[in-house]
């Protein structure tokens, strides 16, 4: 079976994904308040906080990628820090081990 690798379709797939990014960003930027950046920032505030929240929302979404995609959107908005978005990706993949 032969390899036909479609450039254009990789690119315009790529194009879509990132447009996609930027759009959840900016809606999580205009919709979150101060009482949700305050709930994002008290439950992954700690290594430890932001492991087990990331298990528990991964158990509970059963998809590692979604809470991913989330993360990078709070990332991104300026709702989270790297360090504790850090954590949550590292709880997300323990809790994908663990629901598996």
């Amino acid at each position: 079976m032969a390899l036909n690798l479609d450039l254009w379709k990789l690119l315009a797939g790529l194009g879509i994904f990132l447009f996609g990014m930027l759009l959840i960003e900016e809606s999580v930027k205009a919709l979150s308040g101060r009482a949700f950046r305050r709930i994002i920032q008290v439950y992954t505030n700690g290594r430890l906080r932001a492991i087990s929240s990331g298990a528990t929302v991964t158990a509970l979404l059963q998809s590692s990628s979604a809470v991913s995609l989330m993360v990078l959107a709070f990332v991104g908005a300026g709702v989270m820090s790297m360090p504790n978005a850090i954590g949550v990706i590292m709880g997300s993949n323990i809790g994908t081990t663990l629901t598996d």
